[in-house]
């Protein structure tokens, strides 16, 4: 039985003045003895234990090619794995085991030293295995040969996409593109581009191109532009008032009156920034700043108070109003509209105090002084005229019995003009 020292012994034999024959002396004869009798070992030790057999080609002769002795000799020894068992390298014997544990403990250490000596074996052959390879004569000849090969087959393949990429080349420059296919193209460009410009975002008011629709949104929450819309509103309703072009509109509806409470508390000189300066400050300094702005105020909110409310004497039900009044949600906005009444009325009853006393040294609003206020508004407004339908002039002291009485008996009618 060959062990893993034989195996090492034979790399002694290999000298430089060793002949490259077929003699048991010679190179190929001595290799192809070792290696047929190992290939032997291995079939023995695999009908002992009843293995598959690897069939392990043999080492050849001088003459041998090498596509067909050398290249599979070498592929198969150089991943060599024994199957012999190394039963020999046991130092126990289970028989004299006195127990299980002794018994157990001489089976792990007899399989320890089995696979010791199975991995020296399989180490020493594929070693001798590669140095066999360095030194044949056979296997660097068919190397070479094989690159050979190989670098022939690279430089037939490039030459074939080389001349395959010129013929295609030149049928590209052949071919013709149709009309058609041209035009379609210059259509692709041009909604291309027609979206390129789509993507820009533009200010009207300011005048200003924008690229994104972040950089837009931070322009419209800039004081800048805020401050030309307000400039536009304003030249807007000067040119309204100059032309006369609110005369054809409803005598007030929701947004109008809103909208006119808004701009009447924005123009009221009591916000609580210039409330706390009235407050803070003597009978003439206030006299100097608050004169001119409460004429202004004055002047505008008469003048919107008389528009909305008292230029009729007796107020009738539109269609419109009757229309809102029969939606469910009505309430809600009749209410709301009562609420910003006494708020205006308020607020002028307020600013006519102080524009009547104007040397007057102002005390501070309290929350008494604003309930009178609110109180006095809606005495006011409990004082005007009773609302009364066209169709049968039934008066009524309140909208909510008008508008009952309207639904109840279908007397709403469009306003006559």
């Amino acid at each position: 039985m060959t062990t893993s020292g034989d195996i090492l012994k034979l790399f002694s034999k290999f000298s430089p003045r060793m002949e490259f024959s077929d003699s048991p002396s010679g190179f190929y004869g001595g290799l192809r003895v070792v290696f047929t009798r190992l290939a032997l070992e291995e079939e023995l030790a695999c009908r002992a234990d009843k293995l598959e057999f690897v069939d392990y080609p043999t080492f050849g002769s001088r003459s041998d090619t090498f596509e067909d002795v050398v290249r599979p000799f070498y592929a198969v020894w150089s991943s060599f794995s024994t199957k012999k068992s190394f039963a020999w390298k046991d130092i126990y014997r289970y028989s004299e085991a006195p127990d299980r544990r002794v018994r157990r403990l001489m089976e792990k250490e007899n399989k320890r030293l089995r696979e010791e000596g199975i991995r020296e074996f399989n180490e020493a052959v594929r070693s001798l295995v590669a140095f066999v390879k360095k030194r044949d004569p056979r296997y660097k000849s068919g190397i070479q040969s094989e690159a050979q090969r190989r670098e022939l087959l690279r430089q037939t393949a490039a030459a074939q996409a080389a001349k395959s990429r010129a013929v295609n080349q030149a049928k590209l420059r052949e071919h013709v593109i149709p009309d058609w296919a041209k035009s379609e193209e210059a259509e692709e460009e041009n909604s291309e581009s027609s979206e390129s410009e789509l993507e820009r975002f533009e200010c009207v008011v300011c005048r200003k191109d924008f690229k994104s629709l972040n950089q837009f949104n931070a322009h419209e929450r800039s004081k800048k532009h805020v401050k030309a819309i307000k400039q536009l509103r304003w030249e807007m309703r000067a040119e309204n008032e100059s032309l006369n072009l609110d005369e054809g509109m409803a005598p007030y509806s929701d947004h109008a009156q809103l909208e006119q409470y808004n701009d009447s508390s924005a123009a009221s000189p009591f916000s609580q920034e210039e409330s706390g300066k009235v407050q803070g400050g003597r009978c003439a300094d206030a006299d100097e700043n608050i004169a001119p702005i409460m004429h202004d105020t004055r002047e505008e909110s008469r003048r919107e108070f008389t528009e909305a409310y008292i230029v009729s004497p007796v107020r009738y039900a539109s269609l419109e109003s009757s229309e809102t009044i029969l939606d469910p949600t009505g309430s809600d906005d009749v209410s709301e509209m009562e609420d910003d009444t006494v708020d205006l009325l308020s607020h002028q009853l307020s600013a006519s105090g102080l524009a009547q006393n104007p040397s007057a040294e102002t005390k501070k609003n309290g929350k008494a002084k604003e309930k009178r206020a609110r109180k006095a508004a809606r005495q006011a407004l409990g004082q005007s005229p009773e609302l009364i339908c066209t169709t049968c002039k039934a008066a009524f002291p309140s909208k909510t019995q008008l508008f009952t009485h309207l639904r109840k008996y279908d007397h709403a009618q469009p306003p006559t003009r």
